[in-house]
Parts: structure tokens; sequence; C-alpha cells
């Protein structure tokens, strides 16, 4: 048993907030009408404070997911004036951001074709179209994407031909600051004062706080499928099984929980969303094709909050 990590909660779990429950409202993956029912009596509390309720979401990075919710229940127009103005400018924003990111992986994908390099997108490019709506509501500022340790290289130099560099944005100089040609975040700038740049984040191997095969990866990438990506028809971006999406998200999870930092709203509702399509998970949540890969049904306490998170299991 791995030894607890002391944190914060984002509130006493006797006594949540009513800006929590609005939030964890927003991240369920429910109908339109259930979000309704749930969100409409929130948001008429005394208790309620409209800038606590922000300041949460921005630090839980589900500002758009909120905004996007009181957008499509129709809750919007109560909610007041100067703060409805914020979060449809947020919204607004981050919807102009997606579609950069998104001809930066129709652009990734073709490359990567070309040069056949095999790769998979996760989180936030191959979550906003799929399970947010493709409304802007899945906020993300870079592209993640798995790639087997042998690749790593051909990606590399597919990057640097669509103009990548290795390192990240300086926003004082408006410029990459460079890194070591290895390194495993490559940014190309963007003539575009919203998004100014699109940042590839390489990831080769995954954390690792229970077991796991060393051709995981690979095995991971051999499963992968296609999906749409709006706005460019011609395109379909690789991405993960479901299930072994969700795997990606729960170790992340996992590590960040046991360095004692908090795992955001965001990556619940990732993994709520991600838990429906997998239709294999169970009491003993177990990779396919993955022998003696286990330990993963542990990790559903982290999407448990004040009771109200856990997926039962076998669904």
């Amino acid at each position: 048993m791995r030894p607890a990590t002391p944190r914060i909660p984002a509130c006493p779990p006797e006594t949540p907030r009513v800006e929590h429950l609005v939030l964890e409202a927003a991240c369920l993956p429910a109908p339109v009408e259930q979000q309704h029912a749930a969100i409409r009596p929130l948001l008429t509390e005394p208790a309620l404070h409209w800038g606590t309720l922000l300041a949460t979401a921005i630090e839980h990075k589900v500002l758009c997911l909120l905004a996007d919710t009181l957008t499509t229940t129709g809750l919007v127009d109560e909610v007041p004036r100067a703060f409805r103005r914020f979060l449809t400018s947020v919204l607004r924003t981050s919807r102009h951001k997606t579609a950069v990111h998104r001809a930066q992986a129709a652009a990734l994908t073709d490359a990567a074709a070309r040069h056949h390099v095999a790769f998979a997108a996760v989180k936030g490019i191959a979550l906003e179209s799929q399970l947010y709506g493709g409304r802007g509501a899945r906020e993300f500022s870079d592209l993640d994407v798995l790639v087997a340790p042998d690749q790593a290289d051909a990606f590399r130099r597919a990057l640097r031909l669509l103009g990548y560099q290795p390192g990240r944005y300086d926003s004082t100089t408006h410029r990459v600051a460079l890194d070591d040609p290895m390194s495993a975040t490559y940014t190309r700038l963007h003539d575009d004062l919203v998004a100014p740049c699109t940042a590839v984040d390489i990831i080769t191997d995954l954390p690792r706080p229970v077991p796991v095969l060393p051709d995981l990866v690979p095995s991971m990438l051999d499963r992968r499928r296609s999906q749409p990506l709006p706005g460019h028809p011609n395109i379909d971006l690789p991405v993960l099984a479901p299930l072994d999406h969700l795997t990606v998200v729960l170790l992340t999870a996992r590590r960040k929980d046991d360095s004692g930092r908090p795992v955001f709203l965001r990556t619940r509702a990732d993994a709520l969303r991600l838990a429906p399509a997998s239709a294999q998970i169970g009491p003993a949540t177990q990779i396919p094709a993955a022998e003696g890969v286990r330990g993963l049904d542990g990790l559903w306490d982290l999407c448990r909050a004040d009771e109200g998170w856990a997926p039962t299991a076998g669904i």
C-alpha cells in the first residue's frame, strides 16, 4: 500500500462549498436537462459567491467547462451581467485557441504519416471534440502526444520540418526559450495575438506507481484508433482506445497525488467521460493485452470528491 500523501482538499468533505458543487455538476457527463436541474438551485443559494466560483474554476482548469455548461443549459442568462460577459469572452477565446491547435494537430498528423511515425494524441486535443462537444469547453494549452521511444527522434525531426523548435514559449520575449534537441517539448510560434504558439509535449513513457510492462506504450499505439478532427475533413486524428486513454489519465493523476500536487477537477472530468466508453473496466481493472498490469482500481479514489465521483465497477 502506498503511503498517504497529505493534501489540502478543495473543500471540506463534510461541508462542501456551494461553488464546488456547481463545478462538480459541470464536470459530470450528464444530459443537459440533468445538469440544468442540478445547477439551477445552486445559482440562487445565498452562500454562492461568483468571485469564489470563478477563482475555483480557474484553479481547477474548468473555467471554460463552466462557461459552456451554463451556456448549453440556458442558465447563463441567470448569471450576473459582468460575470456573464466574462464567461462569454473566455469561451470565445478558448474556441479560437482550439481552432489554432486543431490546425497544428492536422499538420502534425499529416507529417507523421508521411514520415511513417506512429503517435496518438492524448488529453486535450483528443478529448475536446469527442467528449466535450467541440465547443471550447475542454481548455488546453498544448498538444500532448504519445510516441514509442524508438520513434521519438523521427517524431522530433517531423516537428522541426513543421517549424517547431525545442523548448517552451517565453511570454516576456515572445520567443522560444531554446532547449536541448532531445527536449520533450517543442514549440512553434504563430502570428496570433490570442494563441501566440503551439507547444507539443512528447510522451514516451508512463508514470509507474504500479508495475508496468516495458512494452505498454507500443501496445497502446498498436490499439490506437482514428477520429475526425473538426475543421479538417481530410484528417483523422490518431487517438488511444478509451481504456488506454483512461489509463494514461489516471496514472498521471496518481503521479501528481504521490508528489503532493493537487488533482484538478479537469482531470476528474476527463476520467469520468472516458470511463463509460471503457467497457472493459471491472472490479479489478486490467489493461487488455498486458498481462499482469493491475492496480488501476486503486486509482478510482482520485475521481472521487465528497463520495460523489467514483465510477461503479463493471461500467
